[in-house]
């Protein structure tokens, strides 16, 4: 249970909902598309795989780190 909590209180997982979320709307809603619109649902969708790529690099840093602190304390 506190496993799902966890990725359920991830910022990575909400930016991830919130744009595709915004994608389906701007394409199911009833007007057209505009390449004003289009490019600027391409903007967000980008701005939020980078945020969730970020994240996922500082969390792979993280755990990293961790280890490598792990490591040098068994070492020594």
């Amino acid at each position: 249970m506190e496993k799902i909590r966890q990725k359920l209180s991830s910022r990575k997982l909400w930016a991830a909902v919130l744009a595709a979320a915004a994608a389906l709307i701007a394409a199911l809603c009833g007007e057209e598309l505009t390449p004003e619109i289009v490019s600027a649902l391409k903007c967000a969708v980008t701005a939020a795989i980078a945020y969730i790529f970020g994240e996922g690099a500082v969390d792979v840093a993280r755990l990293i780190a961790a280890a490598m602190g792990e490591e040098d304390k068994e070492g020594t």
